[in-house]
């Protein structure tokens, strides 16, 4: 029997490119996890200077416990234009 493994990101695309390019990156990640056997399993979060300018902080102050249930972040861009 083939044992499957499996694997948490938390995926936090940020601002700018960051919305482009990280659903592109996904695409990809699944793509090699279908290949080569194994599952992974996503969660988003909406941190970044959006989140910033509405709360006026980066992330939650839990964010980065928050982070450490997983296996990876995936992390895009952060950063604003004035």
């Amino acid at each position: 029997m083939i044992k499957v493994s499996n694997y948490k990101i938390a995926v936090v695309p940020g601002d700018g490119i960051g919305q482009e390019i990280v659903p592109e990156g996904l695409k990809v990640i699944n793509a090699v996890a279908k290949k080569h056997n194994f599952n992974i399993e996503t969660e988003s979060f909406d941190w970044g200077a959006g989140y910033y300018l509405k709360n006026d902080k980066f992330l939650p102050a839990n964010g980065l416990e928050t982070l450490k249930s997983f296996d990876a972040v995936y992390f895009g861009a952060v950063g604003l234009h004035f």
